[in-house]
């Protein structure tokens, strides 16, 4: 479970990144 927060996390990252 842990790596899919941090995947979820790195994610989030990207899509802020995006903006």
């Amino acid at each position: 479970m842990k790596q899919m927060v941090e995947i979820y996390i790195k994610l989030a990252e990207l899509e802020t990144r995006k903006e």
